[in-house]
């Protein structure tokens, strides 16, 4: 009888002792993946000449993106799945003016009520 608990006790801890192995294997090579990833797209990112500068939403589906290629800066608007060239910036980025920067940090103003 003993010899007939001994090998249930076992044949039980044997199978949980797979699964347990099973799961760390299939952990490990998640991870694995993710890392190798992880590294594809970071050379992929650090290699790119372009870039974009600016993005200002219009709303849920369109944008303006301003889009350095290169030496080029690029004005594109962006809706419906497509993107089209507006124009082509000249010289380096524009600094925000004062007034635009007092603008952004002051609260939104309420119409006056009569």
């Amino acid at each position: 009888m003993r010899a007939v608990l001994d090998a249930g006790l076992t044949s039980g801890l044997l199978s949980t002792l797979q699964a347990v192995s099973a799961l760390v294997l299939v952990a490990m090579l998640v991870w694995l993946g993710r890392r190798v990833l992880m590294a594809t797209q970071a050379g992929r990112r650090g290699s790119s000449h372009m870039l974009i500068e600016e993005r200002l939403a219009l709303d849920l589906k369109s944008a303006l993106l301003i889009v350095r290629v290169g030496d080029r800066r690029l004005l594109l608007a962006t809706g419906d799945g497509a993107a089209r060239l507006l124009i082509e910036l000249s010289g380096e980025p524009l600094a925000p003016t004062p007034s635009a920067v007092a603008r952004s940090a002051a609260p939104p103003s309420r119409p006056e009520q009569s």
